[in-house]
């Protein structure tokens, strides 16, 4: 697998993690790392549900506040221990003793390696590009314009912006047409290969 600074591309989001039209907010962006008060710690357990300890509340953050990290991934081990079948309305698992150091590391990495201003922005951004678009907002559509393909890719503000195919590069594939498609509300279907004369 070639690494992207081979392939020319940035390695801003080299995990893929958000989507391509939010990329160029991360840098504007100023992210606190656990200091964020939208910081969390989860850990899913071997019984198949997942713990959450908020450490953040939006406002305030509890290492801001005086607590240290290793505090809080104790905050996590501690709810994994109060867990047990009459809590969470009856959902709740007895959870095996060896699952506590697992759960306590995988909060320290949490909280050294998440980017949780970052997250939180990107989950408020795509539940706006939601209501703007409609639904999911797509990274790119290929689409036949004015008699020709075109690649339509979202900027970060959600709007379409337009850009030519480089030619040849679609010739494999026909534009749509009465005679290899059937008309739809946007655009057209392609027509099944059994179904064609």
């Amino acid at each position: 697998m070639l690494s992207r600074s081979c392939t020319g591309m940035p390695d801003y989001d080299s995990d893929n993690k958000y989507h391509p039209s939010f990329v160029p907010l991360i840098s504007r962006i100023k992210e606190r790392g656990y200091k964020s008060p939208y910081a969390y710690v989860s850990f899913e357990t071997l019984e198949g549900h997942a713990h959450h300890v908020p450490i953040g509340n939006g406002v305030d953050n509890l290492i801001e506040m005086g607590d240290s990290i290793e505090d809080v991934a104790g905050f996590l081990v501690d709810v994994l221990a109060a867990c047990n079948e009459n809590r969470h309305n009856g959902r709740g698992r007895t959870h095996d003793t060896s699952q506590f150091k697992k759960a306590y590391a995988s909060a320290v990495t949490q909280l050294l390696s998440t980017d949780f201003d970052t997250e939180y922005a990107h989950q408020v951004w795509l539940e706006k590009m939601y209501k703007k678009w409609g639904g999911h907002i797509p990274a790119a559509v290929l689409m036949p314009l004015e008699e020709q393909w075109r690649l339509m890719v979202p900027d970060f503000r959600g709007d379409a912006r337009f850009y030519n195919v480089k030619d040849g590069a679609m010739d494999g594939l026909p534009m749509p047409n009465e005679d290899n498609s059937v008309p739809a509300p946007i655009g057209h279907y392609t027509r099944p290969l059994d179904e064609e004369e």
